[in-house]
């Protein structure tokens, strides 16, 4: 799939507080689940709790086998030690996201090359307590912005 996006525009001052909840979730399990990007929701271990189709797609594995799995588990050997430390420092704060090339492996063996984002996910008190993780298919990509 290509790069895209979804833009969900509601008059906040006609909700309620309990129906804007319920609307901004809705909206949320809209996008998750129908974005041409890959997505994934991580521990603060970096267990993947939740992927997209997308991610899914992309790695060539069903949702619920990477549900559980540590997500330096799919990418490549050689790039897992330092992705690591990446995850490390948003733990620690130090920065709230990077954007990074990396490495997947498909089920099937072959190397995808992605541009991957990863957000921290902090609560009030500014403790990390999980990831959002945004996954293009970096050859996709090249194709989209060539037009």
């Amino acid at each position: 799939g290509l790069p895209g996006g979804v833009c969900v525009v509601r008059d906040l001052e006609l909700l309620g507080g309990g129906t804007l909840l319920v609307e901004a979730q809705r909206a949320f399990e809209i996008t998750f689940r129908h974005s041409p990007i890959g997505q994934g929701l991580l521990s603060r271990t970096g267990r993947w709790l939740r992927v997209n189709g997308a991610l899914a797609e992309l790695l060539g594995r069903p949702e619920e086998e990477l549900v559980g799995a540590e997500a330096v588990d799919a990418m490549h050997p050689e790039d897992r030690a330092e992705e690591r430390e990446r995850l490390i420092g948003l733990v620690e704060g130090a920065e709230d996201h990077y954007v990074v090339g990396t490495r997947f492996l498909h089920v099937d063996g072959h190397v995808v090359r992605t541009h991957t984002r990863m957000t921290r996910i902090a609560d009030e008190d500014g403790l990390t307590r999980g990831f959002v993780a945004q996954v293009v298919d970096a050859a996709a990509w090249r194709r989209f912005r060539a037009g």
